[in-house]
């Protein structure tokens, strides 16, 4: 319970403590203890996962306000913390329902085998704790802020000045672009042809409470230890889902998934992955919003000053995106380890978590290009948000 925590960063503390100690090996360990990834006792495994699973519960109750805060800063913390947190914990439920996919099938993982996953684990935690080092109060310009190191001299002029944030605008709205057509398109692709569609049509309309019946129907006949195994996966694969559906926004994420859904059937029909770039590209309105950049520097009487200052924020936002784009990166790497486990239920919830994936970069790109927006995802303030702010540009 969030009650459990006076604060978020509290939460954090006992989050990342736990994250750190999962692949420690107790020194009372049994000889003869089945073993997990990093060759880890699977009950020591099993209780720090069931102590991760309580403490993500009450973070993402506490970490709300940051969500819904004015503060675009905050919404960027919060919102590349709860993705960084997706990833971290999909990887550890998915080595629980290795070893649960292992004993189904009466076979126990060698010590090869068992290295190599506490090293996928290991990174995962290593991510997962850098991602989390700077304070979600403060956003994601620390994290960016090297990659301008050295940033050219700005305009003296106003015309040099309204020139170079057209630039700018340019530059970000089509990185953005760029890097959404990249990373939603290995995630389209592998969805359309790479999963069977019926899976992907049930996973589409997965409820919370579906992933609780579809790892429930696993538990039939199975020992105790993977009942506890099956347990902590499931409150951890729960978490995972409402963190990314968390980012949406209240009540509209099945509206965007619904219309990712629908994107991914097009796609299917023309056999060309291009067309989803093609889709994205009439959400985001790139080419409106350069056609109308043009009358609003022609309109605006903000100062040089302010001018050059909308540039850098501009400039900025480029970076912000490819950070969190970064995480949803490796988020989408945990689900891609998480698919090949061999149990059937599993793969319709990790198609959940997929799409929930797919659907939060889309709309993540839609939000930090800002143009006519409409109220879905609203994690910082976009490029078009910024430029109207900052010179005085009406609607």
């Amino acid at each position: 319970m969030a009650s459990d925590y006076r604060t978020y960063e509290d939460a954090v503390k006992d989050y990342l403590a736990q994250f750190g100690a999962l692949l420690e090996i107790p020194e009372d360990a049994s000889p003869t203890a089945k073993r997990g990834a990093g060759d880890v006792p699977i009950g020591s495994l099993v209780d720090r996962a069931e102590a991760i699973a309580g403490i993500s519960s009450s973070m993402l109750e506490l970490a709300r306000p940051y969500l819904e805060s004015d503060d675009p800063n905050q919404r960027e913390g919060a919102s590349v913390q709860m993705i960084a947190q997706s990833a971290g914990e999909l990887q550890l439920a998915s080595e629980l329902l290795q070893f649960v996919a292992d004993e189904k099938e009466g076979r126990a993982a060698d010590v090869t085998t068992r290295a190599a996953r506490g090293t996928a684990l290991r990174e995962a935690i290593g991510d997962l704790e850098k991602s989390m080092q700077t304070p979600i109060s403060a956003g994601l310009a620390p994290v960016v802020a090297p990659i301008r190191a050295g940033a050219r001299a700005r305009p003296t002029t106003p015309d040099e000045a309204r020139k170079a944030l057209k630039e700018a605008v340019d530059l970000t709205t089509d990185a953005i672009v760029q890097r959404v057509n990249e990373s939603g398109g290995r995630l389209a692709w592998d969805l359309v042809f790479q999963t069977e569609w019926a899976k992907i049509i049930e996973g589409v309309v997965l409820a919370r409470a579906g992933i609780s019946e579809k790892l429930d129907g696993i538990k039939e006949g199975a020992s105790a230890i993977v009942t506890r195994a099956l347990g902590a996966a499931e409150k951890t694969l729960l978490n995972v889902y409402d963190k990314i559906l968390a980012l949406l926004g209240k009540d509209v994420e099945d509206e965007a998934r619904k219309k990712v859904k629908e994107w991914l059937d097009q796609v299917k029909e023309k056999g060309k992955i291009e067309v989803l770039e093609t889709l994205i590209g009439e959400l985001y309105q790139v080419e409106q919003f350069k056609q109308a950049l043009g009358g609003w520097l022609n309109e605006t009487t903000a100062s040089l000053d302010k001018i050059n200052e909308t540039t850098s924020e501009v400039e900025l936002l480029s970076d912000k995106f490819i950070a969190l784009a970064g995480q949803t990166s490796s988020l989408g790497k945990a689900v891609g380890y998480a698919k090949v486990i061999p149990i059937p239920a599993v793969l319709v919830v990790v198609i959940a978590l997929q799409l929930g994936l797919l659907t939060t970069l889309v709309y993540a790109g839609y939000d930090y290009i800002g143009y006519k927006q409409v109220n879905l995802l609203d994690i910082t303030k976009g490029v078009a948000q910024v430029v109207q702010e900052n010179l005085g540009i009406q609607g």
